[in-house]
């Protein structure tokens, strides 16, 4: 995991000082909000009912950090999210167009309908960002890759949807588990890139967690990893405003 103690342990200390420990093991899965983790009991993975913060390594973000790292405004990466293909940005088009139209007669709606194709993908991400936004504390959790594999599922097409009963095409995925050996933990599935390939079984992983308290008791796993061993980020919906959270991550490495 690279220079994971040092400066980085006494920041740590301080932590566990004022309530909010680190250390080494575990946390969870169950999608909250579709990208966020929390119950154990449900999903067979998650935060264990004995588990303290100061059986894993983390760091305590401060609110400014915290802020920067899960945006409440929709950075790009988000917005573009929820653009889409082409086929939908063309859906969205002529949705605007059809608003405007009907809704010529009055010019805000008008001008609403045609602003759809932007504010749309927009509204969505900030949807997405907004829960995230209520909890007070925040913190870097450092941990591994426990599991890694390639699986090849079917693609949502036409086919599938209609039950035509002819084979649609598959896609590969790559499906991680990634936390603290029998600690909290949580699984990830991403469509396959070739830089996913180097993903082993062992890498550091990094992640943030939120929660109401310095103990990060309750707390919730937001499922955006970024792997430094690869430089790459494991995600389905970009969580994190992901420069920042490089930024961030390097200044707790060094103690800042």
């Amino acid at each position: 995991m690279g220079d994971y103690g040092g400066s980085a342990r006494r920041r740590r200390s301080r932590g566990r000082r004022e309530g909010a420990g680190a250390g080494g093991e575990g946390w969870g899965d169950d999608a909250w909000d579709a990208g966020v983790d929390s119950s154990w009991e449900a999903a067979g993975r998650g935060v264990p009912s004995d588990w303290s913060a100061a059986d894993s390594d983390i760091l305590i973000l401060t609110p400014s950090e915290a802020r920067r790292v899960l945006p409440l405004v929709p950075v790009g990466a988000q917005f573009q999210h929820f653009v889409g293909d082409g086929t939908q940005v063309l859906q969205r088009v002529a949705i605007g167009v059809l608003a405007a139209v009907v809704g010529s007669q009055v010019p805000l709606l008008g001008a609403v309908g045609l602003g759809f194709p932007l504010w749309a993908p927009w509204a969505q991400a900030a949807a997405r960002n907004f829960p995230l936004s209520g909890y007070p504390v925040a913190g870097l959790w450092r941990c591994r890759v426990l599991s890694a594999e390639v699986v090849r599922v079917p693609r949502v097409s036409f086919e599938t949807v209609t039950g035509s009963g002819r084979a649609g095409p598959v896609e590969e995925v790559l499906r991680v588990v990634v936390g603290d050996p029998g600690g909290p933990s949580a699984d990830i599935e991403v469509p396959m890139r070739g830089e996913y390939y180097d993903v082993r079984e062992g890498d550091p992983c990094e992640l943030v967690a939120v929660a109401e308290r310095r103990t990060m008791a309750g707390m919730r796993i937001v499922r955006d990893a970024y792997l430094p061993l690869q430089g790459v980020f494991l995600a389905d919906y970009p969580y994190l405003d992901r420069a920042s959270f490089l930024a961030v991550a390097a200044k707790v490495r060094d103690g800042g």
